[in-house]
């Protein structure tokens, strides 16, 4: 979730972690720690439209992350995760 502190805060998707967009560059040692120094690993990045979840995916892609998806939105992203979850179920 790259979304604002109060943002975050009045909502997010479950198993997600704040990091805010603009605080990607001072917040890599967490970033590498969450992905067991993996530039392989899987990031989903969301927001509230997809926007700043945007400029968080080139950031991380600038970084090497290879495997970065834009889910967009919250709204979106809650769409997304309510099929994998139906999708897991069948």
């Amino acid at each position: 979730d790259v979304r604002s502190e109060g943002e975050f805060a009045g909502g997010a998707l479950p198993m997600a972690v704040h990091v805010d967009y603009f605080a990607i560059p001072e917040r890599t040692d967490e970033i590498e720690e969450m992905t067991k120094k993996s530039k392989e690993a899987p990031i989903v990045v969301y927001c509230r439209s997809g926007s700043r979840s945007g400029v968080a995916k080139q950031m991380l892609a600038e970084l090497g992350y290879t495997y970065v998806a834009n889910l967009g939105g919250i709204a979106e992203a809650q769409q997304a995760m309510d099929l994998l979850d139906e999708q897991a179920a069948k």
